[in-house]
């Protein structure tokens, strides 16, 4: 049935509500201190990559729910994808 709400939280929710960060493409390296990870399984990749990969995602106060990407989540996801 596709008359329901959107659950609050999940996946559903961050496809429907997530939003690119304010400076995107323009990440500056406080924002990056800040950032959450958000992969859903340990990428079975370098050390190097994982540790960059935790500035992929921030938190939408924006929205109160789900989290903004940034230019970098958008590179990774292409080059795993």
């Amino acid at each position: 049935d596709r008359f329901h709400e959107p659950p609050a939280y999940g996946a559903m929710c961050d496809l429907l509500w997530s939003d690119p960060a304010e400076d995107y493409g323009n990440e500056s390296e406080s924002l990056t201190l800040v950032a959450t990870r958000r992969l859903s399984a340990p990428a079975k990749t370098s050390t190097a990559t994982n540790l960059s990969s935790a500035s992929l995602f921030l938190p939408n106060g924006t929205r109160g729910c789900s989290y903004f990407y940034t230019y970098a989540a958008i590179n990774e996801f292409l080059v795993r994808n």
